[in-house]
């Protein structure tokens, strides 16, 4: 069973999920972590961000759903409860006080992984904890040190002159061996399982000055430095293991350890972080020399950063929309290089198999090259005037200018149409049809009694981009973009607009679950009750996006939730 003080350690890092601190006494924390940490966790900010959060509509609406009053009620959820509740008991404490006076300011969790491989005994753990309360904080460490050695989890608490002060080792009670040791000062509380660490740390306080700490500078590279929580990870941790898995790798494993060993060498830092203002945010940013990158992949990497004009295609009322910036021929580049040169035939063998119905082998280059860099996707509400329930959806891909990009269509068409009379070979409910647009000609399938109303999926090839769609009146109204890629500090990847999905939902509920119910054999009551119970989970949020963030040396992918405007 865990002791006392380490159910208390985790108790403190489920409250910090929001907290808040100055910078100033995070960075006291962050000049005591080891230079060669392997991972460390900052949680600052607490205080504000559990005020500013209070009347989250978003919050209160997950709160109030059955899903989380679900799991709530769980026996589970249950006696976690009642385990905080008596803990909190057992340190006189109140629930606030533990959030803004123990934990408001800064926590840092830091861990050093053991020198020599297979040796847990040597992991170092350190744990930070900066409370604007210094006097209730030595009185939750003795109290708890007085219950668990009243619960003979521990035997002593010995006081320990050390060359930098004082601190104390506390002493198991069941059998040799200790459960950790700690150190006060003032408002910091320094605790280790390892006696060395925190003598190491007690002498970096006593020795460190008042610049910037290290770590604070890489949260800043990072572009997290006042994100509430981070998880920082150390790459040059691993570069031994990394060498050593290298040495003893072989054929495909080799090769992928070598390539993958370039990119890692060039990543001076990597941290997950979680946001809560102005929206809640989830995200992993990548401190990268991106100079130091292959070539293929500092291409790659320059075009998926910047924003597709397909952006400016998209609906506001689009239900979802994804668009990504891919340079086929960088790409290619970089996934071949984790490959033997056996390995590369067979997948480009595979290729070639693949494609052999409608692209001779020789033409796999240039039709590669032919595609992109700009593909989306997006599905809408239908029209209003119409009548049917069925959204729309649209697909386009660029085709690059000159040769390549003709080879490109000409090859998407013709291998879009073998799929599709395949398709009405395969099924004689399936009709295709040809329909004359102006100059362009528009080839689909049709089924009154497989497909819902609205609903006849067709390509085409328009304005230097081949598209795909639900109807061949969404390829007409779509209009090609003509503009390039523009840079940007943001660029969204992946759009889902909860508010449309809310009207669309509304709106359309019935004609919805009456189909949804036919293709599933189920009755349509049971159907808009799962629909019912999906509601509420939307209410007060207005959308989540998958955003790319660059900047100087650095990458960000980001989830956002962002509430719907009261």
């Amino acid at each position: 069973m865990p002791s006392f003080f380490l159910r208390a350690v985790a108790v403190f890092a489920l409250w910090s999920v929001p907290a808040v601190a100055t910078a100033g006494s995070r960075d006291d924390l962050l000049r005591l972590v080891p230079d060669d940490y392997t991972f460390c966790v900052v949680v600052q900010n607490l205080r504000e961000h559990a005020k500013s959060d209070n009347d989250s509509t978003f919050l209160k609406g997950l709160a109030e759903s059955p899903i989380l009053k679900a799991l709530q009620g769980s026996p589970e959820a249950k006696k976690f409860q009642l385990v905080l509740d008596t803990l909190l008991k057992d340190l006189e404490i109140t629930p606030q006080q533990l959030r803004d006076d123990l934990l408001g300011d800064a926590i840092v969790f830091a861990y050093r992984k053991p020198a020599t491989p297979g040796k847990p005994e040597q992991e170092d753990g350190l744990v930070l904890v900066h409370a604007r309360d210094e006097k209730l904080l030595a009185r939750v460490v003795d109290r708890i040190n007085a219950l668990q050695t009243k619960a003979g989890e521990l035997k002593a608490v010995e006081a320990v002159d050390g060359t930098d002060g004082k601190y104390f080792r506390r002493v198991k009670a069941a059998d040799a061996g200790t459960a950790g040791f700690y150190a006060l000062r003032g408002n910091q509380l320094l605790f280790s399982v390892q006696e060395a660490l925190l003598k190491e740390t007690l002498a970096k306080r006593a020795a460190t000055g008042k610049g910037e700490p290290p770590i604070a500078g890489r949260l800043k590279k990072l572009g997290v430095d006042d994100a509430p929580i981070t998880w920082l990870i150390n790459p040059r941790a691993f570069d031994a293991d990394l060498a050593n898995s290298a040495r003893t790798g072989k054929g495909s494993e080799l090769a992928f350890l070598k390539e993958f060993a370039k990119y890692w060498k060039a990543v001076d830092g990597v941290g997950v972080f979680l946001n809560f203002s102005p929206a809640l945010e989830v995200g992993v940013a990548v401190n990268v020399r991106k100079d130091d990158l292959p070539p293929a992949a500092r291409r790659f990497y320059t075009e998926a950063g910047k924003r597709s004009p397909l952006w400016d295609r998209v609906p506001d009322n689009a239900l979802v929309a994804l668009i990504v910036r891919t340079h086929t021929e960088s790409m290619a580049g970089m996934l071949g290089a984790f490959l033997t040169e056996e390995d590369r035939k067979k997948v480009l063998d595979g290729l070639a198999q693949a494609a052999r119905p409608f692209l001779d082998r020789k033409d796999l280059g240039p039709v590669a090259r032919g595609f992109g860099p700009d593909a989306g996707f997006w599905l809408f509400p239908p029209d209003p005037k119409g009548k049917t329930w069925c959204p729309q959806a649209l697909a386009a891909v660029r085709l690059a200018p000159g040769q390549d990009g003709r080879q490109a269509e000409r090859a998407a068409i013709k291998g879009l149409d073998f799929l599709t009379r395949l398709a009405s070979l395969s099924n004689r409910e399936l009709d295709v049809f040809e329909e004359q647009y102006g100059g362009m000609v528009v080839t689909g399938l049709a089924s009154p009694t497989l497909f819902p109303p609205g609903f006849r999926p067709c390509f085409a090839s328009k304005g230097g981009y081949i598209v795909v769609a639900g109807s061949p009146e969404t390829i007409v109204a779509f209009d090609p973009p003509t503009g390039e890629a523009t840079d940007a500090g943001e660029v969204p990847v992946l759009r889902i607009s909860v508010a449309a999905w809310r009207a669309y939902l509304k709106e359309h509920r019935s004609g919805l679950t009456e189909f949804l119910a036919g293709l599933h054999k189920c009755d349509p009551a049971t159907m808009a009750s799962q629909i019912d119970a999906l509601l509420p989970l939307l209410e007060g949020l207005d959308r989540v996006e998958l955003v790319q963030r660059t900047g100087p040396e650095r990458v960000s992918l980001v989830l956002r939730f962002t509430e719907a405007k009261r």
